[in-house]
């Protein structure tokens, strides 16, 4: 990684540390805010899980980063045959801020769901179906917006199609999976087995991975574009 490159790590893992231990400090000490008298909703902005928190907005940017990034990366190398990457990290910005998948799609396959009686049984939530549907969709799409990328000529453009969708995979463990067994886990385990600093841990697990992995692909990302400009400043020298 170049000197840029590791700077820009730097400021984006700061910011996540700064996020995670304002919440950390309020939480264990229990004063950290307690010189504003709106302490408590400062502090449940700061906590990682709340919609549209501080936390969140910062993924948010850094989602819409991603897009951008990963856009000037296709035009620096004048090759859009990959355009469906910018795309997926701009649909992922625009449903994450304006939480389209719980909101809108979600909610009604979730309703859909109970009221139709399917998949009856107790192991996991009409909800949990319903997201997973959704994401099962939006995946078909992906994949179909992808085939040019995927069959081009370049092996750069398709090294860089199989490295997103590696990430893409390594985001949806975390936004899917962790999600599922944090939501569920209480109802697989015996009663006293059962505990709410578990369903926390899968939280803060769920949500570290996200905004982490997000992150890497955002600092990845720039120092591939940095790197590209770099080569094309040589070969004009």
């Amino acid at each position: 990684y170049s000197k840029s490159s590791k700077l820009f790590a730097l400021l984006i893992l700061s910011t996540i540390i700064i996020h995670i231990s304002g919440w950390a400090l309020n939480y264990k000490l229990g004063s950290f805010l307690q010189i504003s008298k709106d302490a408590e909703r400062f502090y449940n902005m700061l906590y990682p899980a709340t919609d549209g928190g501080y936390y969140e907005h910062f993924q948010y940017i850094l989602l819409l980063w991603c897009s951008l990034l990963s856009f000037i990366w296709l035009y620096i190398r004048k090759n859009f045959e990959a355009l469906s990457i910018p795309l997926i990290y701009f649909y992922l910005f625009i449903d994450d801020s304006l939480r389209l998948h719980d909101q809108l799609i979600g909610d009604l396959l979730e309703k859909f769901l109970a009221n139709y009686q399917f998949f009856e049984q107790d192991i996991v939530r009409p909800k949990d179906f319903g997201e997973w549907l959704y994401w099962l969709f939006i995946l078909i799409v992906a994949l179909i917006i992808s085939i040019p990328g995927f069959n081009s000529s370049s092996q750069e453009v398709r090294k860089f199609m199989k490295n997103n969708y590696f990430l893409f995979l390594v985001l949806s463990f975390f936004g899917a999976f962790i999600d599922l067994l944090g939501a569920n886990i209480n109802k697989w385990l015996p009663p006293f087995l059962r505990s709410e600093i578990l369903v926390e841990i899968f939280i803060l697990i769920e949500e570290l991975g996200e905004i982490l992995t997000i992150a890497f692909i955002c600092i990845w990302l720039f120092k591939i574009v940095m790197d590209n400009k770099t080569s094309k400043k040589q070969l004009k020298l």
